[in-house]
């Protein structure tokens, strides 16, 4: 994994961009992780839960195309 770029918008702090580089092992830990991060939440804001969730939903669209591109599925 290597992070290739990393900006900010400076119009708005909270918001970063990045270009980062996953192998299929890589993409497949990460979104495991967020898996498991919901699976195991122990409370707290709402919003949070809900962001989480939708990258996790991201990452396993990640890791399903480099699936896809390395002939895996």
């Amino acid at each position: 994994m290597t992070l290739d770029s990393f900006s900010t918008n400076d119009e708005e702090d909270s918001e970063v961009h990045c270009i980062i580089t996953l192998d299929v092992g890589s993409a497949r830990q990460v979104y495991e992780s967020l898996a498991y991060r919901l699976e195991k939440w122990p409370g707290g804001h709402a919003q949070e839960q809900i962001n989480l969730n939708d990258l996790k939903t991201f990452f396993y669209g990640v890791y399903m195309e480099l699936l896809l591109q390395n002939d895996r599925i």
